[in-house]
């Protein structure tokens, strides 16, 4: 056998499937196998291999062992000659396996082999190519100065910015997205370094590669698209936390100088400090813009009521406008975080619910408060009217300066390369109705010739194009990519028609539009006001329970729910069974959704009820379900 690609996979079963494919085609004519090896995903990717693709390898771990340990039992299992590591969210070109594996079979002196990796928008990534992070290098890469002298041999080591693209050459440091290596070198070497949880690993073993003598080679006529950034998203403490230290590790492993190793790990914990903050900042800053201007509101109300109808913009004491605007502020705030507003994407009619929502929260707020607290319901009323006006002028200038992708647009010209059922699953899958199609018939194009014409792009000039199986089977998917403008964004039909996939850049993670992605509870917002739920549910019957205890079965076990679900190890409403359509299963919970017992001839009867929990979620339907079985809170 001359071939085994060992796929780590973690939550991205959309992505999976379309790599698999990739690979598949890729792999026609070259004997070989291909292990997945899931590490504890909870989003039916093992369910997904089973079916569609019986003749994979599947290795299910039982716990998220991290890529170094999940990598390393795969390259246990591989039988073939030569191995390719392979990240899930990425698509293989149709020779790039044969060009890879042929190479390295005439070129015994080469280890490993890395290859041109273009983004979802089809723009080369730098670390295709890659130096060793010396002390100078790492700093010109933490200080920006690689950015400045972007094909400097001495400033850009780290991406080896001297180097073409398009001429094949000698690197130091291999990217993990895409290893092709031999199966001995790997077996000499112990295989990945399990130290290193995630990130690190690769450039750990780039370099013990070269130090057993072999060379390591970026082929540039071999390509992959990767989705960079799906299977590792770079939004959490814990990413931060990973990645560097993960280069901690890799320092204290191979500097061997005493006081430069401190002054690295110095450099790299302070980097890692700003870049964190620099993030947070950047996720932050348009709530801080929000905050900042519900205070003018709440400052400009009390100024015009005052000075209107006191006739003294005096009127109302100073700390009383301080404290009612850091009310008002944190209120509406914590209103639109609970309505999606700081979402990626969100609608106009989120806006408006959440300032009303805001509203009578304030007003409840406001009735319970001492008299010495209060300015006035007018104050608040004229508030109310500014949040209104401040959010939608806002988010509209945003929006046409910026072209922010904060709100959802659906009808931008897209072009949709597939027949006429494939059309019809792109339609269905981005939500549109008959009539919404109807009236955007004109920005929705479907381009019937498999042979791609970069003419009908200039023609068109999409801000969107969607390519689908029937085109994509026989056509080259990198090539096509390379040639769509910065201005448009590609996407991928899933071979199933079961989801659309794709990333419009380096920076963003990988995008899905899957056929369950419209259920209430695949998203954020919706499983925040359920969490919202369970917590004043909870203190609703902390505050009561001196009466509630008297008609539960369970009195103790009444309690001990309370605080489960207060902690988050329970939510009051849920279900038992395993359900395919949700991202993230949902935590254990005290009363079942369905009321009917779960027997044979009442299967069918079950599983749509729990489809219409998760599609149509809201807080009134787990209100219902404990309405409905008060008496057993404490089952």
């Amino acid at each position: 056998m001359d071939l085994s690609v060992i796929i780590v996979s973690y939550n991205v079963s959309h992505f999976l499937e379309q790599a698999i494919v990739s690979v598949q085609k890729a792999m026609e004519s070259i004997n070989g196998e291909i292990i997945i090896v899931d590490n504890y995903s909870v989003d039916n990717s093992c369910e997904m291999v089973k079916t569609n693709f019986k003749e994979v390898i599947l290795i299910e771990n039982k716990e998220n062992l991290g890529f170094s340990k999940a990598n390393n039992i795969g390259i246990q299992q591989a039988k073939s000659e030569f191995v390719l590591i392979l990240n899930p969210d990425t698509i293989v070109h149709e020779e790039c396996l044969k060009t890879c594996l042929n190479y390295l079979k005439s070129h015994h002196d080469v280890g490993a082999l890395g290859i041109k990796m273009l983004d979802g928008g089809g723009r080369i990534l730098p670390e295709s190519k890659r130096g060793f992070p010396t002390a100078w290098v790492s700093f010109c890469k933490m200080s920006g100065l690689y950015k400045i002298f972007p094909y400097s041999k001495l400033f850009n080591t780290y991406y080896l910015g001297h180097l073409s693209y398009e001429v094949n050459n000698e690197v130091d440091v291999l990217s993990g997205a895409f290893i092709f290596t031999r199966k001995d070198l790997l077996n000499d070497l112990n295989g990945f370094d399990e130290k290193f949880f995630m990130y690190g690993e690769d450039i750990d073993l780039s370099v013990r590669i070269k130090q057993a003598g072999y060379k390591l080679m970026y082929l540039s006529e071999a390509q992959i698209i990767h989705f960079k950034g799906e299977s590792t998203k770079k939004s959490s403490i814990n990413y931060w936390y990973s990645f560097y230290s993960a280069m901690l590790i890799f320092n204290q492993k191979h500097q061997k100088n005493a006081s430069l190793l401190m002054l690295l790990k110095i450099a790299i914990l302070f980097k890692g400090v700003i870049s964190f903050i620099k993030d947070l900042f950047k996720r932050s800053s348009i709530l801080i813009v929000d905050s900042f201007f519900l205070i003018v509101g709440v400052y400009l109300s009390k100024y015009l009521w005052a000075n209107c109808f006191y006739n003294n913009p005096y009127y109302f004491h100073r700390e009383t406008i301080w404290l009612n605007a850091f009310q008002y502020g944190l209120v509406w705030i914590s209103s639109f975080y609970l309505f999606g507003v700081y979402d990626k994407q969100y609608r106009t009619q989120d806006l408006v619910i959440a300032s009303i929502i805001g509203l009578f929260f304030n007003l409840a707020i406001y009735a319970v408060i001492p008299d010495t607290l209060r300015s006035s319901r007018v104050v608040l009323g004229l508030t109310f009217l500014f949040v209104l006006i401040y959010l939608l002028g806002s988010r509209i200038i945003v929006r046409k300066l910026f072209k922010s992708s904060y709100l959802i647009e659906k009808f931008n010209r897209t072009l949709i390369f597939g027949n006429q059922k494939e059309f019809k699953q792109v339609v269905e899958l981005m939500g549109m109705t008959k009539n919404e199609q109807e009236d955007n018939k004109d920005k929705l194009i479907r381009v019937d010739d498999k042979k791609f014409d970069k003419s009908i792009i200039d023609y068109y000039i999409p801000s969107e194009i969607i390519v689908c199986p029937s085109f994509y089977s026989d056509s080259d998917l990198t090539n096509l990519v390379s040639n769509i403008p910065d201005t448009a964004r590609f996407r991928i039909l899933n071979p199933s028609g079961m989801s659309i996939i794709g990333s419009s850049d380096k920076t963003s993670s990988g995008q899905l539009v899957s056929v369950y992605a419209n259920y209430h509870l695949n998203q954020e917002k919706y499983n925040r006001q359920k969490r919202f739920f369970d917590l004043c549910f909870s203190l609703f019957l902390l505050t009561f329970c001196w009466i509630i205890i008297f008609i539960q079965n369970k009195k103790r076990k009444f309690f001990v729910n309370i605080f489960d679900v207060m902690v988050g190890l329970k939510t009051w409403v849920g279900f038992d069974v395993e359900h395919f359509s949700l991202h993230q299963p949902l935590k254990k919970s005290v009363l079942q959704v369905s009321d009917v017992q779960l027997e044979p001839l009442q299967d069918w009867y079950v599983k749509e009820q729990l489809a219409n929990y998760c599609r149509n979620y809201s807080i009134w339907m787990d209100l219902d379900v404990c309405i409905r079985d008060f008496e057993k809170l404490g089952n």
